[in-house]
C-alpha cells in the first residue's frame, strides 16, 4: 500500500504552485465527473473509485488545518474540510471514519448532546500534506466511493481536475442524439409545434443526425451523450460544449466553478424529454445565471428564416478529447394553408393558399405514408382573392391519405374523409410550459376552435392542424376549449389553469375553494402556465386513510424558482386523525410531501415540485426488527447492537426519530437509512447481571414503535 501510494504521489503530483496530492490510493479513478446532473444540483466533486470497498486511507492533500468535521445520516454522510495553506478548501464526503483523535472528538460531542448529527470545528489542528485524515466509506447516500471537492476562498466549488492534469484519458465524449426545441409559439422543427428528436450517427471522424432537419423561428439545441475515461465503464459528463453557426461560434460553455448559490438551476441548464432522457442545452435561456459560459460568444439561440444555418458543435472531455457533430437545418417556408376539402367520386376539391414565391406544386395520395404517390394531373382555379380551388384525382379510389408539396416542402398528412369526418374528428393538448399545442385531426373544413365565451382562437382549416395558444391567452381559473363545425361542438374541454409570469406574486382559489395557491415574487423563470385537475378515486388501494379527492398539477415540465404554497381543504373523514399530510401520488404508492395543518380545516404545503397529490393520515408503525441481541440471552458488550427499521408511508426522516437505550441511558444510534439498519455500541463497562435494552422509533408522522430486550452481562 505504501508503495502504491508514492506512485500515486509521483502520478498526480502538479509542477509548480499547486502541488496537489491524490486524495486517496483506492484508484486513480473517476466513477462521477464534476458537475454531473444531480435532481435539483449539480454534482460539485469528482468521485474517486473504491471498487465497491470501504477503509482506504484519504490523505491531506496539502498543509492545511482541519477546519470542520460533520456527521450526517444523509447526503455526504461523514464529512471532512480542509483549510489548505494556499487558502482552498478540500472537502472529503462518505467517509468510514476518522483518525482517534478526531472520532473522540465527534463521539464525545455526541454522547454530550445525546444525537448522531453533529459537528464540530476544530482549533488550530493541523495536517501535514500526506498524512492520513480518515477513510474511504459508503456513509450518506451512495455506494462505496469517495467524493471529492475542492473550494475555493469563497467556497466555491472548482474543477478538482485543474489539479490533477497527469489523470489519464484518451477517450473522447459518445454523442447520441440531438434536440431541436422551438422556442416559441411562432417556431416550428421539421414542421411541428414541438421538440424534435434526431439520432446522431457516426461519419469517419464526426457525427451527423441521421435524418434532414428544417425549421423555422427561434431555436435552441440541446445534446444527449455522456463522456468516458481509460480504464473504467461509468458515463461521466461533459466538460465543455461549443456551437458554431457558419463558422462563427455562438455559445461556449465549461465546467470550472459552480457556486452553491446557482446550482439548483441545473434543472434549466438540461432539457428533460419525457421517454427520451435528459439533454444539456447549447443555448442560454434569458434567466439563466449559471457562471458556465463565455458569454461575449452568444446565448446559442439560432433564428431561422429564409437561409439554411450550417452547423458545427462539439462535447470535450477535461483532457481535450472532442467529439464533432456537422448538420444543416434548412428553413421553413411557410406552410401551405388547407381552408376546405371534399371528396367527390375518387376526386378531391381543395381550396389552399400556397406560399407566395413557389415555383413548384404536387399532390401525392395513398394507404400510408410510405406509400405515396404522386398525382400527375391536376387543374387549378383561381375563385376569389383567398387562394386557389385545385381538383385533382386520388392515385387510388382505396387512398386513405394526401399531402402537398411546395417547392420540395411537404404538409402533413391529410386523411381522406367524406364531408361527415366531423364524427370521427379527435384531439390531443399537449402542455409546453408557456403554452398549450392542439393537434386536430380528422377537421371538418370550417370547423373553428373557440373559448367558452365565444371568443374564437383559431379557424381550424385542415383535416389536420397544430395551432399554439400562448399563456397570455388564457384567464386565472376555468377555461372552456370548443372545437365547433358549424352549430355542432365536436369537442368540449373545461381547463383549470393559472398564467404564472416572473417578477409577479399571485395567489388563486380553485375547485370551490378547495385548494388555495400562492405564487411569490420571482417564483417562476419565465412564463409558467399551471394546469390543475381533480378527480375522485376509492382509497380502498391503500392500506391508510386517504382523501378521495386527488389534486394534479402540471407544469409541462417546467421547474419552480421558488416554492408556491398551497393550502388544501382537509376532508372531514381525514379530521379526527391527528397527523395529516400530502403525499406524492404514482401508482399506487404515496411518497412522503409534508406539509402542516393551518386551522384544523386546512394543510399547508410549500411545494417545488408538480404532479398528483393526496391527503392522507399515517397510522402505522415503522417496522422494527431485531438481528441482535436476541432477548433473555447473555450478551458479549464488546459487541454491536444491530437492528433493522423503517416506514413505508411517511417515514422515519431523521435520525433524531431513533432512540437507543441502556438502563435509561442513552446509546448513540448510527443509522444507515439505505439499508434500514442501525448500529450502536455500549460506550461505558456495564455492570454483571440482567439489563433493560430498548429502541424507539418514530415516524415522520407521530407513531412510534417501541421493543426491549432483556440481557444479561456475566
Amino acid at each position: 500500500m505504501k508503495k502504491t501510494f508514492l506512485l500515486f504521489i509521483a502520478f498526480f503530483s502538479l509542477a509548480g504552485a499547486q502541488d496537489y496530492l491524490w486524495p486517496t490510493n483506492a484508484s486513480p479513478y473517476l466513477s462521477s465527473s464534476f458537475c454531473e446532473y444531480r435532481p435539483g444540483h449539480f454534482h460539485a466533486a469528482i468521485d474517486i473509485k473504491t471498487w465497491n470497498r470501504e477503509g482506504y486511507p484519504c490523505y491531506a492533500v496539502e498543509d492545511a488545518v482541519v477546519e470542520r468535521v460533520r456527521i450526517s445520516t444523509f447526503g455526504g454522510g461523514k464529512a471532512l474540510y480542509l483549510r489548505l495553506k494556499d487558502g482552498r478548501i478540500a472537502v472529503y464526503y462518505h467517509l468510514q471514519r476518522f483518525t482517534a483523535p478526531l472520532e473522540k472528538m465527534i463521539f464525545d460531542k455526541q454522547i454530550r448532546e445525546e444525537r448522531y448529527a453533529v459537528e464540530i470545528w476544530p482549533k488550530n489542528y493541523k495536517v501535514k500534506k500526506g498524512d492520513i485524515v480518515a477513510y474511504t466509506g459508503q456513509t450518506g447516500i451512495g455506494v462505496p466511493h469517495l467524493h471529492f471537492e475542492v473550494r475555493n476562498k469563497n467556497n466555491e466549488p472548482l474543477n478538482p481536475l485543474r489539479f490533477y492534469p497527469r489523470v489519464k484519458d484518451s477517450r473522447a465524449p459518445v454523442l447520441k442524439s440531438l434536440a431541436l426545441i422551438p422556442l416559441d409559439a411562432a417556431s416550428t422543427v421539421n414542421g411541428r409545434h414541438e421538440t424534435a428528436i434526431v439520432a446522431l450517427k457516426k461519419a469517419g471522424a464526426r457525427y451527423i443526425p441521421a435524418e434532414p432537419l428544417s425549421a423555422r423561428g427561434r431555436i435552441g439545441l440541446a445534446l444527449s451523450g455522456y463522456d468516458l475515461a481509460d480504464g473504467v465503464y461509468n458515463k461521466l459528463a461533459f466538460y465543455g460544449t461549443r456551437l458554431y453557426a457558419d463558422k462563427r461560434e455562438i455559445f461556449h460553455q465549461t465546467f470550472d466553478v459552480m457556486p452553491f448559490s446557482k446550482t439548483a438551476q441545473v434543472e434549466i441548464f438540461v432539457l428533460k424529454v419525457p421517454g427520451r432522457g435528459r439533454f444539456q442545452k447549447l443555448y442560454i435561456d434569458p434567466y439563466n445565471t449559471l457562471p458556465l459560459y463565455r458569454r461575449p460568444a452568444g446565448n446559442g439561440i439560432l433564428h431561422i428564416t429564409d437561409s439554411s444555418k450550417h452547423l458545427r458543435l462539439e462535447a470535450r472531455d477535461y483532457k481535450g478529447n472532442t467529439s464533432r457533430v456537422s448538420l444543416t437545418i434548412k428553413p421553413e417556408p411557410p406552410l401551405p394553408a388547407v381552408y376546405a376539402v371534399t371528396r367527390l367520386n375518387g376526386t378531391l376539391y381543395v381550396k389552399t393558399a400556397p406560399p407566395r414565391g413557389v415555383h413548384q406544386l404536387h399532390f401525392y395520395s395513398g394507404t400510408a405514408e410510405n406509400k405515396l404517390r404522386r398525382i400527375d394531373y391536376f387543374e387549378m382555379s383561381f375563385p376569389d382573392s383567398q387562394g386557389m380551388a385545385v381538383r385533382f384525382p386520388l392515385a387510388s379510389p382505396r387512398d386513405s391519405l394526401w399531402l402537398l408539396e411546395a417547392d420540395g416542402r411537404r404538409s402533413p398528412l391529410y386523411a381522406v374523409q367524406p364531408e361527415t369526418a366531423a364524427d370521427k374528428a379527435r384531439w390531443t393538448i399537449d402542455h409546453q410550459g408557456k403554452f398549450f399545442t392542439l393537434s386536430l385531426w380528422n377537421s371538418p373544413p370550417g370547423s373553428e376552435l373557440l373559448s367558452g365565451d365565444g371568443r374564437r382562437f383559431y379557424p381550424a382549416y385542415a383535416p389536420f392542424q397544430q395551432l399554439t395558444i400562448r399563456a397570455e391567452r388564457f384567464k386565472t381559473g376555468a377555461n372552456r376549449l370548443q372545437w365547433r363545425h358549424q352549430s355542432r361542438v365536436l369537442k368540449d374541454s373545461l381547463l383549470q389553469l393559472w398564467p404564472l409570469y416572473p417578477g409577479r406574486s399571485d395567489s388563486a382559489s380553485f375547485f370551490n375553494d378547495a385548494l388555495r395557491l400562492i405564487h411569490p415574487a420571482r417564483g417562476v423563470y419565465d412564463t409558467l402556465l399551471l394546469a390543475l385537475q381533480k378527480s375522485a378515486q376509492s382509497d380502498t388501494l391503500f392500506r391508510t386513510p386517504v382523501s378521495s379527492v386527488f389534486y394534479r398539477i402540471n407544469g409541462g415540465g417546467r421547474i419552480l424558482r421558488k416554492a408556491l404554497t398551497a393550502d388544501i381543504r382537509i376532508d372531514s373523514s381525514l379530521k379526527r386523525w391527528k397527523h395529516v399530510h400530502a403525499y406524492g401520488l404514482k401508482g399506487n404508492r404515496l411518497s412522503f410531501w409534508g406539509g402542516d395543518s393551518l386551522d384544523g380545516n386546512y394543510l399547508r404545503l410549500k411545494m417545488k415540485r408538480f404532479g398528483t397529490f393526496v391527503l392522507a393520515a399515517d397510522t402505522v408503525a415503522p417496522e422494527l426488527k431485531w438481528d441482535s441481541p436476541a432477548d433473555s440471552v447473555v450478551f458479549d458488550p464488546k459487541k454491536e447492537i444491530v437492528f433493522h427499521t423503517q416506514d413505508s408511508l411517511s417515514g422515519i426522516g431523521s435520525e433524531r426519530n431513533i432512540h437507543v437505550s441502556w438502563n435509561g441511558r442513552f446509546l448513540l444510534p448510527e443509522w444507515d437509512f439505505e439499508r434500514h439498519r442501525v448500529t450502536s455500541r455500549l460506550h461505558f463497562k456495564p455492570q454483571k447481571g440482567a439489563h433493560r435494552l430498548e429502541v424507539t422509533v418514530k415516524d415522520r408522522a407521530g407513531n412510534v414503535r417501541r421493543e426491549t430486550r432483556t440481557v444479561f452481562i456475566k
